[in-house]
């Protein structure tokens, strides 16, 4: 209420400015190609076309009724967070997730179901909640987030735009465009975990296309808890407690992404990522003194999309977009 009460007295003092002091606004009324926002003027300012996600169209954010939360790469680089659903945590108010034997839930606005059909997951634009109790886990489970150039996550009633199961929410991921000639490798390491991930990209920026490729691999040992239970002969610790967020069977996790942008107005992009279910379960006894994680599930998707971009005037213009999740 505060924000719509002072709104009107600052549209009058910019209206005052522009009729009173021309001068000061009339070196250039075009927008500015420079993306400095510090480097512009009032009026390119006021012509910079914004899209807003909890829209989806090009609207004036003093209108949108949504409450968004945007976090760039360089917040993700800033925090020790092992996935989207600890992101979550640090950054969105009111956010949290939970253990659930179908998997980790997140839980947006207050509402948490026992079954992903509450918020949903887009990729460039593409809904990739897998039609099944155990939604878009791949992607918010993913220890490794470098291809990411930034999340949107809608809380507010604007989530209502995208459609049914997004009630509690939408979470937007964008991935990273080229922006220079390059190859980069990283590596990481959690302790905790005994987890090690490795990751490769490549950049190529032409004048013709632009390229960017991924591939992420993370294997991890888990990490075995000391279980300690209290029973009618006294208290002793639990035998072969299973390791926690340990991989399926030894299996890692992979991420591979291509994103290919043509001068044309055409993009081809595809993505395959696959990850385990992450549960936490007893041992197994396979045989005498061979004990094997209880973990049965490991998740696997593929999804590509073309997309076409096409102005057809100065104030229309048509998008095509043309996707495929197996």
């Amino acid at each position: 209420m505060i924000m719509y009460g002072k709104l009107p007295k600052l549209c009058w003092l910019i209206i005052a400015l522009l009729v009173l002091c021309p001068q000061v606004f009339a070196e250039d009324t075009t927008p500015a190609e420079n993306t400095d926002l510090f480097d512009m003027s009032l009026t390119e300012l006021m012509n910079i076309e914004v899209v807003v996600a909890g829209t989806i169209t090009e609207t004036n954010p003093l209108k949108i009724p949504a409450s968004i939360t945007t976090i760039t790469a360089e917040d993700i680089e800033l925090t020790p967070a092992r996935n989207l659903l600890d992101l979550l945590e640090i950054y969105v108010p009111g956010a949290f997730y939970e253990a659930h034997v179908a998997g980790f839930q997140p839980g947006i606005r207050g509402i948490i179901a026992d079954r992903p059909y509450k918020f949903l997951v887009n990729i460039n634009g593409i809904n990739i909640n897998i039609k099944t109790i155990y939604g878009a886990q791949l992607e918010l489970l993913n220890w490794d987030l470098d291809d990411i150039e930034k999340i949107e996550i809608i809380r507010g009633p604007g989530s209502v735009t995208y459609g049914p199961g997004a009630i509690g929410g939408v979470i937007n991921i964008t991935t990273k465009r080229p922006k220079e000639d390059m190859v980069t490798w990283k590596a990481k390491y959690w302790d905790e975990y005994d987890s090690v991930g490795n990751n490769i990209s490549f950049s190529h920026l032409g004048e013709s296309a632009e390229v960017y490729g991924f591939l992420s691999v993370v294997g991890t040992q888990g990490h075995t808890p000391e279980i300690y239970e209290v029973t009618s002969t006294g208290g002793r610790y639990k035998p072969h407690p299973a390791d926690y967020l340990a991989d399926y069977h030894g299996q890692p996790q992979v991420k591979a992404h291509v994103d290919a942008h043509f001068k044309n107005n055409w993009r081809f992009w595809a993505r395959y990522n696959a990850a385990n279910s992450m549960r936490w379960y007893n041992k197994y006894e396979v045989s005498p003194g061979n004990w094997q994680n209880f973990r049965a599930i490991r998740f696997r998707y593929f999804q590509t999309a073309l997309e076409n971009f096409r102005p057809l005037s100065d104030a229309w213009s048509l998008k095509q977009l043309y996707g495929l999740v197996p």
